[in-house]
């Protein structure tokens, strides 16, 4: 099945992440200029511009409300934004190095964010003070994901396997390994039965969450997989990869 480009929302450099939020019409966009851009995917226009992280931006993510849009910076900060008012709300510092992805827990309480500098840091965003340090990591951050309950924190650090993490105390609960390439991206299905991880060597391997098992292994992609993003009834999966294509998989029945 093919898809036309139905629009095309421009920015001046090169744009790492987008957001879509589930509150509202907006999309955030950011990137190689530094700032994070609002779109209104109702009317296409360009609307507020949040300027204030040194360098360019890594990661984009709407809190579950819609209310607050969080950015990962090269300058090693995570900021909150406003998104109504585009009010600077929080400048949150807890990493060495550039800080590479954020995600907001489903209730909107917590943030977690990862960094270049090997740490997974979790924000009270109720308290606004940093709640865990989880260090010990082999590589940088990757990818970042919360199980739909909250229960869970998934890590992946660049390396070969996944860090399935209780998001309340950090303690780590297992890791699966995987033999394949370094891992990307991941995401939870809705549900929370699947966690999806993308990797370098173009495949998508469907894991249970409760124990690692290898549900499905999905191949099919000449490039590493770059994101990934299941459709709201979890019966597709959609997987991005560097070769410049974006595949849908249906998944109905097949795990």
């Amino acid at each position: 099945m093919g898809f036309d480009g139905i629009s095309h929302l421009g920015d001046r450099k090169p744009v790492y992440s987008v957001s879509c939020s589930m509150g509202s019409s907006l999309m955030a966009s950011a990137g190689g200029d530094g700032v994070v851009m609002l779109w209104d995917l109702r009317t296409e226009a360009e609307g507020l511009c949040l300027s204030g992280h040194r360098g360019w931006l890594h990661d984009v993510a709407f809190s579950p409300d819609g209310r607050l849009v969080a950015s990962a910076g090269y300058d090693g900060t995570v900021k909150l934004w406003d998104t109504a008012s585009g009010t600077e709300r929080a400048t949150l510092s807890g990493h060495c190095k550039a800080a590479r992805c954020v995600v907001f827990s489903p209730d909107g309480k917590r943030l977690a964010s990862g960094g270049v500098d090997r740490t997974v840091v979790i924000w009270d965003l109720v308290k606004g003070e940093q709640l865990l340090e989880l260090a010990g990591y082999n590589h940088g951050i990757t990818s970042l994901a919360y199980s739909p309950d909250g229960s869970q924190l998934a890590v992946a650090a660049g390396g070969r396997s996944v860090s399935i993490l209780d998001a309340h105390t950090g303690g780590v609960l297992f890791s699966p390994v995987d033999r394949g390439r370094r891992i990307t991206a991941i995401v939870y299905s809705p549900d929370g039965e699947l966690l999806a991880a993308g990797t370098r060597d173009g495949r998508v391997r469907l894991l249970d969450p409760q124990d690692g098992r290898l549900r499905l292994l999905i191949d099919g992609h000449d490039g590493g997989i770059t994101d990934l993003a299941f459709r709201p009834d979890g019966k597709r999966l959609a997987a991005s990869c560097s070769e410049g294509a974006v595949k849908i998989w249906n998944l109905g029945g097949r795990y």
